[in-house]
């Protein structure tokens, strides 16, 4: 039995493949059944519940340095808020200078609301991915309308394979809040864009803004991608019409705003010493760091290293479609983020470039929604057009071979959260040990601390404890000279310092306080003492890693273990 349109006939078994994919693609782009982002939801949300269960499995491991950096300035504000001081609030919320603010202001109410925690913390990253996800799939509709559903179901699950971006999501780092507020300034932007308002463009200049105090590197980048973008549009004549409104409320608006905050004295200053290379000995510009990006990009950004090759083909593909405003949107981000990271961040680390990776799978997403096959038009079906079934294959192919790769990256995801977090806890509780030993009516000065145990854990355990406000400071020690004796005599006394703690077994400082000691004699009187057991890794092996294909991570974990037996001693000043 045949049927058929005039011009062509159809077998029964045709005619219900082609009703059938016909159904299917109405069903995926229909306007009013949102199928892919509640596939998208699922996916994510099932991610996300794995994070935060490594989360909580990790949940008495001490902040590392650059978490509690990150955490401290909003306990701080906690404490101000629930004393009523409105003058302390502000105070802290201004003085957040190289780490802009604006992560403090996500944890904030968090804090309030479920209390202060390195859990608390650490799940505000988290629900922080989740939410980026979801940004993706209104980017993508943004971009294509007829086809930005399945595109933004696509991105958002290639981004979920990102190892760096998911071991940063289980931290309190600033990938993820970074990523959440610049994906919604290029949701806000392109919205504005397309229906332009006074409301659309002074939402956009709010969120650049926010993007640039959440982390300047971050913001700076979405920012530039946004005025590039803007200078290359200026050849149509829309864009010229609506200049006016476009410079003074998107510019304009985000102008004040970054003046209210550069104004005040040191700020910019801060912004400009955050933007030097972290290591001041190596040039800005190296092939090993374009080298270092690229290789991590492959291995650990994409869902494996055939798939990083489609992602060269989406951002060639984009760069071909460089005339369409919108992906040229998301090529300069991604290009110029890229660029940067590889221009300035020294030591190298994979997680530096994980908030530039989506843009590069929302590429890739709508490269593979354009190329293949859609909703085909009577009109096409009667001039014969046909799928093309290679095209379907190989994208099967890359995500068939691909899945191997995540679930192991999935596996060893907690070997390297342990491996990030460095220092695994002590059953008595080193740090909680000392914040309640040590006086707390001035001062504390702390001796050979390391990036686990140091000034800032110390002062989130204090402040914790009640509502205190300790003043720490503190040196690794080095070999012993008269002159550097007098010199820690002077220190301590020039800071009324109340309190000094010793450590000794820790990884860094060099163990010389005898001789210290018995040069202060009579300045010091011995509080208490206590020895610990403490397991510790070496960040640095898992990040040398990053250059293997298949790294055993649970063996790079257990080759970088080192146990350390130290001795913390809690001396009261009486001189």
């Amino acid at each position: 039995m045949t049927v058929g349109l005039p011009g062509r006939v159809y077998t029964t078994r045709q005619m219900v493949y082609e009703k059938g994919h016909a159904l299917f693609w109405t069903l995926v782009h229909g306007r009013r059944t949102p199928i892919w982002l509640l596939a998208l939801s699922f996916v994510n949300l099932a991610v996300c519940l794995f994070l935060a269960r490594q989360v909580s499995v990790h949940r008495a491991f001490p902040f590392d340095n650059d978490e509690v950096a990150h955490a401290l300035p909003a306990l701080h504000m906690l404490r101000d808020f629930g004393q009523g001081n409105a003058a302390g609030l502000i105070r802290e919320l201004l003085g957040q200078n190289f780490y802009p603010p604006g992560n403090s202001l996500l944890l904030l109410p968090t804090y309030a609301a479920f209390g202060a925690s390195p859990v608390v913390a650490r799940l505000v990253s988290v629900v922080c991915l989740f939410l980026s996800v979801l940004v993706l799939y209104p980017i993508a509709v943004e971009i294509d309308p007829k086809r930005g559903r399945s595109a933004g179901f696509i991105a958002g699950v290639l981004t979920l394979t990102s190892r760096p971006l998911l071991t940063s999501s289980s931290l309190v780092m600033l990938e993820a809040p970074g990523l959440l507020i610049g994906l919604l300034a290029l949701w806000a932007y392109l919205r504005a864009q397309r229906q332009p308002n006074d409301r659309r463009w002074i939402l956009a200049a709010f969120l650049l803004a926010a993007a640039i105090l959440t982390k300047y590197s971050y913001g700076v980048i979405t920012l530039a991608a946004v005025a590039a973008n803007e200078l290359v549009s200026l050849r149509t004549r829309q864009v010229r019409v609506q200049l006016r409104q476009r410079v003074l409320l998107l510019f304009g608006v985000l102008a004040l705003l970054l003046a209210g905050w550069f104004m005040r004295p040191g700020q910019l200053a801060a912004f400009f010493d955050y933007a030097r290379p972290l290591s001041s000995d190596r040039s800005w510009l190296s092939l090993n760091g374009v080298l270092y990006y690229t290789r991590s990009f492959a291995i650990h950004s994409a869902p494996s290293v055939a798939f990083a090759l489609l992602n060269l083909a989406g951002v060639l593909w984009a760069i071909a479609h460089w005339r369409d405003g919108n992906i040229r949107l998301l090529v300069l981000y991604f290009l110029f983020g890229m660029a940067a990271v590889m221009l300035i961040n020294h030591p190298p680390n994979p997680r530096f470039i994980a908030t530039f990776v989506p843009a590069a799978q929302l590429l890739t997403a709508l490269m593979i929604v354009r190329i293949l096959p859609g909703r085909e038009s009577d009109a096409a079906l009667a001039r014969g057009s046909q799928s093309r079934p290679a095209l379907w294959a190989a994208c099967l192919f890359l995500a068939v071979a691909s899945f191997p790769t995540v679930l192991s990256r999935y596996a060893n995801l907690p070997s390297l959260i342990e491996a990030q977090l460095e220092t695994a806890p002590a059953p008595e509780g080193v740090i909680d040990w000392v914040a309640g030993t040590v006086p707390d009516d001035g001062p504390v000065y702390l001796i050979n601390y390391w990036d686990q145990f140091g000034p800032q854990q110390l002062e989130w355990a204090m402040v914790s404890r009640d509502a205190s406000s300790p003043q720490l400071a503190g040196r690794l020690m080095e070999p012993f000279t008269p002159e550097r004796a007098a010199e820690l005599r002077e220190e301590l006394r020039s800071g009324a310092a109340a309190g000094l703690v010793l450590i000794e077994g820790g990884p860094w400082g060099s163990p010389f306080w005898p001789d210290y000691s018995h040069a202060l004699a009579g300045s010091l009187r011995e509080v208490d003492r206590r020895s610990f057991s403490l397991t510790g890794h070496s960040a640095g092996d898992w990040l040398d890693a990053n250059s293997l294909l298949g790294a055993d991570w649970e063996a790079v974990k257990a080759q970088s273990s080192q146990t350390l037996d130290i001795n913390v001693i809690v001396y009261e000043i009486v001189d």
